[in-house]
């Protein structure tokens, strides 16, 4: 084999960058060498085509696109001298038109444009807002006091009850829970002071514990607060009430006392029940609890001769 022939192989095998320059120095070879040539020169064609890719750089994975915002309509929708009309909104407003316009939004919805406010005039109706509840709210506690002032506290309603009263408080639908203890004004006092903050279900499933352990206010006396406080527990502010009921019932014991709002922890609600499943004067109070509220209309309504659908009730039962 000739030396000629070694060269023409090995040049074949040789990289080809510029096509041109391997044809002027390099004759064809013998193995393969015009196909080479070939290659070269539809890569250099893909290369000068447009909108062609380079094989060197890969094809993208995903297209990126960006998120172009939408603008507000330019257009306005007021009437003028009563008509509806669509005007644009870089331009001033007919001097017969309506305000505020009405915005068009692309997704066919209305918006009210209201002119903006500066920060000081939103306070400025933020504090005439809390100004104005404030005042509705004081205006509804002196329609409704929830305190009893001194001379309401030294009422008829709220005197002593003597041991051979006959008031019997006549049954409801109500079924409230002093109704059921009314013999006892001890145990009506009592009730009252539990259902502060706490609902009539909860105080319903304690009574029975509380009355097997304190039967009267004597025996309350003599039981120990931890005692009261463990039957009482589930209400809440268990300590507090223990030490309430056992105070109460040392003071309810007493004889110095004429009136039961002089006794520890009784307020309107439980002088109101006083008055009228105890005293038997209902008419001389207005008691502002709902379900005391309705036990009440309905005695006033049997004692002012009205009828009663409650009444009607306990009568068929």
């Amino acid at each position: 084999m000739s030396l000629r022939s070694i060269d023409d192989i090995l040049t074949s095998f040789a990289y080809r960058g510029n096509p041109s320059s391997h044809r002027a120095s390099s004759s064809p070879s013998l193995l393969g060498g015009d196909q080479f040539r070939h290659e070269d020169t539809n890569t250099q064609e893909a290369l000068h085509r447009p909108n062609s890719i380079s094989p060197q750089t890969p094809p993208p994975l995903f297209n990126k696109t960006k998120r172009i915002k939408k603008s507000p309509s330019s257009y306005l929708r007021t009437t003028v001298a009563g008509k509806p009309v669509v005007v644009s909104r870089f331009f001033p407003l007919p001097p017969d038109a309506s305000s505020p316009p009405l915005a068009i939004d692309k997704k066919g919805t209305k918006k009210i444009k209201t002119p903006r406010c500066t920060s000081g005039e939103k306070r400025k109706r933020k504090k005439s807002v809390i100004a104005d509840e404030g005042k509705v709210r004081k205006k509804e506690r002196k329609r409704q006091p929830s305190q009893l002032s001194a001379a309401e506290k030294m009422s008829d309603a709220y005197r002593r009850v003597a041991g051979d009263s006959t008031w019997e408080p006549p049954p409801s639908c109500h079924e409230l829970l002093q109704e059921r203890h009314s013999f006892d004004p001890w145990r009506v006092l009592i009730i009252c002071m539990l259902l502060n903050i706490t609902t009539g279900k909860q105080v319903g499933k304690v009574l029975p514990g509380l009355f097997l352990l304190c039967r009267d206010a004597e025996t309350a006396t003599k039981v120990t607060e931890e005692e009261i406080e463990k039957v009482i527990q589930t209400l809440g502010l268990q300590r507090k009430r223990a030490r309430m009921i056992k105070r109460f019932s040392h003071e309810y014991l007493r004889s110095d006392w004429t009136h039961v709002t002089q006794l520890h922890g009784i307020g309107k609600y439980a002088a109101d029940a006083y008055a009228i499943f105890c005293v038997g004067k209902p008419e001389e109070v207005v008691p502002q609890d709902h379900k005391l509220l309705d036990y009440w209309k309905f005695v006033c309504g049997i004692h002012n001769n009205e009828e009663s659908d409650c009444a009607e009730l306990v009568d068929h039962t």
